[in-house]
């Protein structure tokens, strides 16, 4: 395999030997460089590389050990040639890479993303991420590697000019993303605290008012309130990791054991930008000091060890971003997949797929309820179809306010409905709710300052062991129903 060579090849070799670091032990600084990248993009191995005339060499690895390497072997030489940041998801469908002994041969690599190392306007290496698996690579991965590059850039220059730089402080401050160091024994959360934040993290306020070093990281204790609050009423704040306690419990677990294991850990936190009044409370800078309103907000973090040159875990580390527009616009999508745009109930597909799932499971002792109107067409013609998409919603109000939770309410289409009651639901049960509906379906409502009426004729299926498929199950309400309206309408009938 070639390689390219950079413009500035020779002043490049120069300033490498004025650095004086071929051949160095491993260094504190450069180690913790490559622990984040690893850590914080979730590779396999990591690597600080600095390419020579004729070699590769690794300063710092995590996850893989690697000396040299011959420079037409390299892909840190052909992304430093590149002046820019390569990134690579399949090393293996690449044809400038797919014969390079590190795909060919152990360790097989099929990911590589790397980011020019710059000293003095020269690439003298890179810091690379990589994978034995094809991967993808975001704009915000791009961007953190970057910034780590930057941090190690940053070291290189500072030993160029014989003294060390507060490497982390300096090119932490440099990332978008809120970052915090913790110390402490992970044993005891009491003892763990903050004793470094970059300017990001100062502005998020996720510790709330003055400056969080020394205090107990926003991650801990949320822990402990959530354990407080778990038994407490509906009307306390949310400050947990999330609403459901054995949700909260599980997470707490998890968090205390990766502590334990001295390993790295990710999750999501639902959080509120402002929850009341005090030191630790969240509040964005133009906040009213009296209000006690906050909008919730959604963290994703990540909390991993930072160890010295001996392996032992010394800090943490903590890396939170906000992702609620994300995850608003991944609801959005949801919604717009699974709902039926009238209604708000579900479509057809999902509750398809979600009576399919429970047709396939051991526990099939719930039921289905098919449901069709009675003179929904005279109201339609009569009234118009802005009368009768009114009543539709007042239909679906009523069908939501009938069941559980747990229970799944749908639109099928036009005026038929389909509601599917979650085990355990007997015969009995299913036909009260059935009648239930019936009887509220049948009352007068008034739309459009006129009083209409309509009735409901209900087919049941409380035995789902007789059918494979969910199509088979909904015929089978479908008929009951039809032969409810046969028979009077505004009755219940079962499969």
């Amino acid at each position: 395999m070639s390689y390219p060579l950079p413009d500035d090849e020779g002043s490049r070799l120069d300033t490498l030997r004025r650095l004086h670091i071929y051949g160095t032990e491993s260094e504190k600084e450069f180690d913790q460089v490559t622990d984040a990248a690893q850590t914080a993009l979730g590779t396999q191995y990591s690597a600080v590389n600095l390419i020579y005339e004729d070699r590769q060499w690794s300063k710092a690895t995590c996850g893989i050990n690697l000396d040299e390497a011959p420079r037409e072997d390299s892909f840190c030489a052909r992304a430093m040639a590149s002046g820019d940041t390569l990134v690579v998801e399949d090393l293996a469908t690449d044809e400038r890479f797919a014969d390079n002994p590190f795909v060919t041969e152990p360790p097989n690599l099929r990911f590589y993303a790397g980011v020019p190392l710059t000293v003095e306007e020269s690439d003298l290496g890179t810091l690379c991420v990589f994978d034995d698996e094809p991967r993808s690579f975001t704009q915000a991965d791009r961007k953190l590697l970057e910034d780590l590059a930057g941090l190690a850039s940053e070291l290189l220059e500072a030993r160029l000019q014989t003294y060390r730089v507060q490497y982390l402080n300096a090119a932490l401050e440099q990332v978008d993303e809120p970052v915090s160091i913790i110390e402490g024994d992970p044993g005891d959360l009491d003892e763990m605290e903050v004793t470094w934040v970059n300017l990001a993290y100062a502005m998020s306020a996720p510790d709330g008012h003055g400056n969080p070093v020394g205090k107990a990281p926003w991650l801990f204790a949320k822990l402990e309130e959530v354990s407080e609050l778990e038994d407490v009423s509906d009307n306390a704040p949310e400050v947990g990791l999330d609403a459901d306690p054995k949700a909260k419990s599980s997470e707490r677990a998890r968090i205390r054991s990766a502590l334990q294991e001295k390993r790295p850990i990710r999750g999501e936190t639902s959080r509120k930008r402002l929850i009341g009044s005090g030191a630790n409370v969240e509040r964005p800078a133009d906040a009213d000091e009296e209000s006690s309103e906050g909008e919730p907000y959604v963290v994703s973090w990540l909390l991993a060890p930072i160890r010295n040159e001996d392996g032992q875990v010394t800090h943490w580390m903590t890396v939170h971003r906000d992702i609620t527009g994300q995850k608003i616009r991944e609801e959005k999508l949801e919604h717009r997949a699974t709902r039926d745009s009238l209604t708000g109930l579900f479509n057809r597909p999902t509750i398809e797929d979600r009576l399919q799932g429970a047709i396939d499971s051991e526990d099939r002792t719930g039921a289905l309820l098919y449901l069709d109107l009675d003179g929904f067409k005279q109201v339609n013609d009569t009234y118009g179809h802005g009368a009768g998409d009114q009543l539709l919603n007042r239909v679906a109000r009523v069908l939501e306010g009938a069941v559980r939770k747990q229970d799944l309410v749908g639109r099928i289409g036009g005026d038929e409905f389909v509601i599917w009651l979650s085990p355990p639901t007997s015969r009995e049960a299913a036909g009260q709710v059935g009648r239930r509906i019936v009887e509220t379906c049948s009352e007068p409502v008034t739309i459009q300052g006129s009083e209409l009426v309509v009735g409901a004729s209900v087919g049941i299926e409380a035995d789902l062991e007789a059918y494979e498929t969910a199509d088979a199950a909904l015929k089978a309400a479908d008929a009951a129903m039809y032969r409810s309206k046969k028979s009077s309408g505004s009755a219940v009938t079962y499969a």
